[in-house]
């Protein structure tokens, strides 16, 4: 019985994902999550700062009513990343 070494790093993430994704399809949550990890395992941190326009949009999808899902998705942003940001643009008293 011959075994395949056990891959490490970068492609044990890629290993479990294609695993993950042949047994069902990723949410856009979870390919986005996965996406990041392997951003870090790269070395690559995958995070990007919110500029003054991404705060626009988002001040303006908010203010047009659209739920944290539907801006995360037309800012490429994870839905947490879009809460967080609303949590402190309601501390800075820029968003109700």
């Amino acid at each position: 019985m011959l075994h395949e070494p056990i891959p490490a790093g970068d492609d044990a993430v890629i290993v479990l994902a294609n695993a993950l994704n042949r047994c069902r399809s990723l949410s856009d949550r979870e390919s986005r999550i996965l996406e990041m990890a392997i951003c870090r395992q790269m070395g690559n941190p995958g995070i990007r700062r919110w500029s003054e326009e991404d705060d626009a949009k988002l001040l303006k999808m908010r203010k047009a009513g659209f739920r944290a899902e539907h801006i995360a998705d037309q800012l490429d942003r994870t839905d947490d990343a879009v809460r967080s940001r609303i949590k402190l643009l309601k501390k800075k008293r820029m968003v109700q």
